[in-house]
């Protein structure tokens, strides 16, 4: 799998963490991703396009959040341009009852902290509209993680 470096960032698996909880927030945790398949094309001009996809686990705050050790599958794509790198998936995830949920993610170019919403869900997510902040917070090889927060009410 090949990865990208973006302003000290790696973008490999899926999302960017780091920072402080927002007063609006009522959830929050941890993730961490794990590159599964990735590869990138040059485009012209110098511009790049990689594709990626992660296995994910979400670890909440308060330990008996629904969201708690959650774990599905990531995609997303990164598109260099210009020396700026925009990046956006998707991810569902089964939590340890066996509902799903959906959200897409997205990080603009040069920002350091991304954003996330639901955008569909089985069971007790079917009319969520849960959305918030993602940042990431360290990277080895495969591995990216970091911390989030946000609305989830």
């Amino acid at each position: 799998m090949k990865t990208m470096l973006r302003d000290g960032c790696l973008i490999a698996g899926c999302m960017l963490l780091l920072g402080p909880v927002f007063a609006a927030d009522n959830c929050s945790g941890y993730y961490v991703n794990v590159g599964l398949s990735g590869e990138s094309a040059e485009q012209a001009g110098g511009n790049s396009l990689a594709m990626f996809r992660a296995v994910s686990i979400n670890i909440t705050d308060d330990k008996n959040h629904p969201l708690n050790m959650s774990v599905g599958d990531c995609v997303g794509t990164a598109l260099t341009a210009g020396a700026k790198t925009d990046a956006s998936g998707r991810c569902t995830r089964k939590d340890k009852e066996g509902d799903l949920y959906s959200y897409e993610w997205v990080i603009p170019a040069g920002a350091d902290k991304g954003t996330w919403k639901f955008v569909g869900g089985t069971g007790k997510y079917a009319s969520a509209k849960w959305s918030g902040w993602w940042q990431q917070t360290m990277a080895e090889g495969k591995a990216v993680g970091g911390i989030w927060g946000g609305n989830c009410r």
